[in-house]
């Protein structure tokens, strides 16, 4: 634990210097209280990066991982540091467009998914996940505010358009649904933790 502490640092001074986007810290740790509360045995996740988020899940369960990246170098990266904690053998790695992966594991069924890939296709890519998730497992979604512009009313700049029309559509398609629960957390660039509700213990 306290070494893979020690790693996620190096981790995070490396994303600093070159410029990636790992999960901040504060989303971390609900990420790991998250992942504590739920146990999962099988896990998903969409964005490896340098695998901050990938380590956070793994040490704080026993589950099994499958992580998806479609940069082979930063995955390669984060192999080496799961490598050093001693968590390669619960991890597989898919170097490709999440897009494609899903298609091939669309059969799979996973109790966490965590959503950290392009931000403007989170609406898709939602569609695509909430049936590989298992009653009563989690899709933690990460960067749901977006810089503060997804709540903002009116036209966001050229540059962020696509993104930010993107993740309010992601926001209204997951208000509609009845078969999940929600929770929004205010931490860093914002947190959605959809619930998929359990049919066989609703009512009782």
């Amino acid at each position: 634990e306290k070494m893979t502490e020690e790693i996620i640092d190096q981790i995070r001074s490396r994303a600093e210097r070159d410029h990636l986007p790992v999960m901040r810290r504060e989303t971390s740790k609900l990420l790991a209280r998250t992942t504590e509360a739920l146990r999962p045995t099988c896990a998903l996740e969409i964005g490896t990066c340098l695998g901050v988020s990938a380590l956070t899940v793994l040490s704080h369960s026993t589950a099994k991982l499958t992580t998806v990246d479609v940069d082979a170098d930063v995955q390669e990266a984060a192999r080496r540091y799961i490598d050093r904690c001693g968590y390669l053998d619960r991890t597989t790695f898919v170097t490709d467009d999440c897009f494609a992966a899903l298609a091939y594991l669309s059969d799979e069924r996973y109790d966490l998914i965590v959503l950290d890939g392009p931000k403007g296709h989170y609406d898709e890519l939602y569609r695509l996940l909430i049936p590989m998730l298992n009653p009563g497992g989690v899709l933690f979604c990460d960067d749901v505010d977006f810089h503060g512009l997804t709540e903002g009313k009116g036209y966001p700049d050229h540059k962020h358009r696509t993104i930010v029309y993107g993740m309010r559509r992601f926001l209204d398609l997951v208000a509609a649904d009845t078969d999940v629960t929600t929770e929004r957390f205010d931490v860093e660039d914002g947190v959605l933790i959809v619930k998929k509700q359990d049919k066989k213990n609703v009512g009782r």
